[in-house]
């Protein structure tokens, strides 16, 4: 993820941290020395009983301040500490009572300093440190300023009353264990920041739950440090914003990615991640929940709607539906802008049912943030008018326009693909949907068109190998071997169309959603192309039946011929718009009409495409290449009759068009032309029969019988069959 650090301007700490170390104990560390380095100034031993007593209470109520002393050591330990010990030089010859009452003393006076540089250290956030650590440390700096009141009253008590130091412990042991507390959470966020440091001290005071003289405490403490993550969750949730100048968040951005240059679903699923390192652990149930509904709510901020007046009118009509609802007071509003936040106090947090309330609340803003994206997809993208126009265009539901594009087009797509005007076929194309009934299609001005570098047949095959295709299909990667060289094509090989699709539009038709749509739509243009060229065979055929009555009987095997290719492809065809696009489109409009979040959406709509891929046979590499060989030896075939038949009508005389036909072996010719044909039209039988019992697809049984309607090679099976003794 891209750092946001860099970009934020770094807060100093103040001038007088350094230039009055008096005022925040480094004055200490400055003239601490070695252990047992102390020498020279009063002695205790030499003094009264009465004396020493005072004396040392003076010097432990010093040492609780964090205040030099007369009699006491303080020295910098091996891990950079300031600590005081009571076992120093002054004290040698003291009461035997003296030094371990005032040793249990320095306990509290130790974690006291060590508590204090943490709070000095974390006054003001920094890159290094940030909110949370910030947080931590003003929330321990108000409870050292109570813990220091409760001293001074202390030392006020021993100038009336004249304090032990039995007293003295005993009054500081509520403190010391308090003290500790702090020091132990000092210590386990020493390493760490942001959520991280959050999730410590959650975990450690959670630890301390049926401790009820430590539970205000807790609860102050975690209140605070849990309230920069809640206000960033805040944004998230509400907003759809990451404000988090130090990088504390648990969902990162990478910045350098716009929606509008991003390409579709790798701007969606790359721009924002979770950081694991920086989820606390009482959010890590909910957290696809809570980054799913910022990246809503992301997405209508980038489409320009205004998030805030949105938000709280469909939470308002949440918390109406719940009235009477035993969470409806988790679900209570800011009174300032009468939106529910995330904000928990500390014993909120430390409760039983933590996970229910921050439950409710998830739920709420993922209820409300996918109910927001989704009228906006429903209302303003206007989503399914949006897939029909696709459809109509792609998945040819309306064709009209294809027949006046061909003919227009014909000539250009006739060309090698190199030779190809692309600019030219767009006019077209656009001239062809405007004179058809496609320009009632409030999008039809979307629609556009591509030159592929590879035919149909050998993109799927490069696909399954694993090469990459971009959006123009240039190939990408093209290390996979057998697959890398260009072959030449036309321009009819070359075609499909294509789809200028905006933001939000493009997450759900990604790049690679709309090579789905463009390999479905190229195989159906592919088989239109060859219905057109076999329907001007029938053409030809007419023509030779009419002027040329007498021979009619020598093209009867053509004519049967051009009849079987003819209902190959148009039951193709039939197959996949009636059997298979057809009821995947009605099943995708039934699921998008009850799809609650875009991503239902997305996965329903990837659904979709996927299942018409597999069962309009185009994904199946096998079928595709024996399907692509038998229109291929169609086309060949119309092209043949074509050119013999305007060879037979410059012919008058009967006798002299027999010679025509013997010289270009016309009978033999169209002979290989049907073994052709047969041949690989029953291995793709052979194969879809196969594959329907695999699967038990009725689909795929009912094209086989329509492939086969007159049982013509079923019975020469049979033939066969008896001819070989089979």
């Amino acid at each position: 993820m891209a750092s946001r650090s860099a970009t934020v301007r770094r807060i100093h700490p103040p001038k007088w941290e350094t230039e009055r170390p008096f005022l925040t104990g480094s004055a200490l560390r400055d003239c601490a020395q070695a252990k047992g380095a102390l020498s020279g100034g009063p002695y205790l031993g030499p003094l009264p009983l009465a004396i020493q007593e005072k004396a040392t209470v003076e010097d432990a109520l010093f040492a609780l301040l964090g205040v030099r002393t007369s009699f006491l050591e303080h020295y910098v330990d091996d891990e950079g500490f300031v600590l005081y010990s009571a076992a120093t030089p002054r004290t040698e010859g003291a009461d035997v009572h003296i030094v371990p009452l005032l040793s249990k003393v320095l306990v509290l006076a130790n974690d006291y300093h060590m508590v204090k540089e943490f709070v000095e250290e974390n006054r003001v956030a920094t890159a290094a440190g940030g909110y949370v650590r910030q947080a931590l440390g003003v929330a321990v700096a108000e409870l050292l300023n109570e813990y220091r009141g409760f001293i001074v009253r202390l030392e006020k008590e021993h100038r009336t009353k004249s304090l032990t130091l039995q007293q003295l412990v005993y009054h500081v042991q509520p403190s010391a264990r308090s003290m500790a507390l702090l020091r132990q959470i000092v210590e386990a966020v020493a390493n760490h920041r942001g959520g991280a440091a959050l999730d410590k001290v959650y975990k450690l005071a959670a630890s301390f739950v049926g401790a009820e003289e430590r539970q205000d405490m807790l609860a102050f403490v975690v209140g605070r440090v849990a309230a920069p993550v809640l206000e960033m969750t805040d944004a998230w949730v509400l907003r759809g914003m990451i404000d988090d100048p130090f990088n504390e968040f648990f969902v990162g951005e990478n910045t350098g990615a716009s929606p509008i240059d991003a390409t579709d679903s790798k701007f969606w699923a790359g721009r924002y991640a979770c950081v694991d390192d920086n989820l606390p652990e009482f959010l890590a149930p909910f957290i696809e929940k809570i980054f799913r509904a910022g990246k809503y709510l992301n997405v209508l901020r980038e489409c320009g709607v205004d998030v805030a007046p949105v938000v709280t009118s469909i939470m308002n009509e949440e918390r109406t539906h719940h009235t009477g609802s035993s969470i409806l007071p988790i679900m209570r509003p800011d009174m300032a802008d009468g939106i529910t936040h995330m904000r928990l106090s500390g014993s909120e947090l430390l409760s039983p049912d933590t996970g229910r309330r921050i439950g409710v609340l998830v739920n709420l803003f993922f209820v409300v943030a996918s109910r927001a994206l989704m009228k906006h997809l429903r209302e303003e993208v206007r989503i399914v008018a949006r897939l029909r126009s696709i459809r109509r265009f792609f998945l040819l539901e309306e064709g009209d326009f294809l027949v006046h594009f061909f003919d227009a087009a014909h000539k250009e797509l006739s060309k090698e693909r190199t030779k190809v005007s692309e600019t030219r076929l767009a006019s077209l194309l656009e001239l062809s949907v405007r004179t058809s009934v496609s320009a009632s299609d409030p999008y039809h001005e979307e629609l556009t068109c591509r030159l592929h570098m590879d035919d149909i047949a050998t993109q799927v095959s490069k696909i399954t190998s694993g090469v990459k295709f971009d959006r123009e299909g240039m190939n990408r990667g093209m290390g996979v071997t057998g697959v890398g060289e260009e072959k030449a094509i036309t321009g009819y090989d070359a075609f499909s169309f294509d789809y200028s699709c905006k933001w939000p539009l493009k997450l759900i038709i990604s790049d690679i959603e709309m090579l789905k749509y463009q390999l479905i739509s190229r195989y159906l243009l592919h088989c239109k192309r060859v219905e057109n060229e076999l329907g001007k065979c029938w053409v030809n055929h007419t023509c030779v039946k009419a002027q040329l009555a007498p021979l009619r009987m020598q093209f009867v095997r053509s004519f049967a011929l051009r009849n079987r290719m003819l209902q190959f492809v148009r039951n193709m065809v039939y197959y996949t718009l009636a059997d298979v696009l057809e009821p995947n489109w009605r099943k995708l409009t039934a699921a998008i009409a009850k799809a609650e979040t875009l991503d239902e959406i997305i996965a329903h709509h990837a659904t979709f495409l996927d299942t018409s891929l597999r069962e309009s046979l185009v994904s199946n590499d096998k079928h595709l290449r024996t399907l692509y060989g038998i229109t291929q030896v169609c086309l060949l075939f119309s092209a043949y009759t074509e050119r013999i038949c305007g060879g037979m009508n410059a012919q008058s005389d009967p006798n002299e068009i027999l010679d025509y036909m013997k010289t270009h072996k016309y009978q033999m010719t169209v002979s290989k032309f049907e073994t052709k044909f047969d041949v690989k039209l029953k291995t793709l039988m052979d194969g879809l029969q196969a594959m329907a019992k695999k699967r038990a697809s009725s689909h795929l049984a009912n094209l086989c019988d329509c492939l086969d309607t007159s049982r013509f090679y079923e019975r020469r099976a049979i033939i066969e069959s008896a001819a070989y003794g089979v």
